[in-house]
């Protein structure tokens, strides 16, 4: 599908009155979502508190055929816990992620995250972390 403008809201196609998402941004809108719904669960689990959670994502497509081609992720997270035991709390959160890991397995997923302003660095392969435990010995977060 091609959006365009339309008084300012995105629409489907030209001819499209009807105001609402575009599936790539549905999509976007699910991953941001779900992630922020993991880091929740995950650091209520460890007892790790977050004070701030900023979420950009972004997308390319290819038209043909029509599909997500490439998802970046930017973060920005604060917390007054210490670094180490909040920045456990992220990679389980991001590998554990259902739509994370659907999108990741047809399109690149590139994440760029901070903690307190602050690069935090996440292992290349975070989405092959998703099978370990999370901190603290828990089961894994779905």
């Amino acid at each position: 599908m091609r959006g365009v403008l339309r008084g300012g809201v995105q629409s489907a196609t030209p001819d499209d009155d009807h105001d609402g998402p575009v599936p790539i941004t549905a999509c976007l809108a699910a991953v941001g979502g779900r992630l922020a719904r993991n880091l929740w669960l995950v650091a209520e689990a460890t007892r790790v508190a977050f004070d701030a959670l900023e979420l950009r994502l972004a997308a390319d497509r290819s038209d043909d055929p029509p599909s997500i081609s490439a998802v970046r992720l930017d973060a920005e997270l604060a917390s007054r816990a210490p670094r180490d035991r909040a920045a456990r709390c992220v990679v389980p959160a991001i590998g554990n992620g259902t739509i994370s890991r659907t999108v990741a397995r047809r399109a690149p997923l590139e994440a760029h995250l901070t903690l307190n302003r602050r690069p935090l660095e996440l292992p290349d392969d975070i989405l092959d972390h998703a099978l370990l435990p999370a901190p603290g010995g828990m089961e894994t977060v779905r």
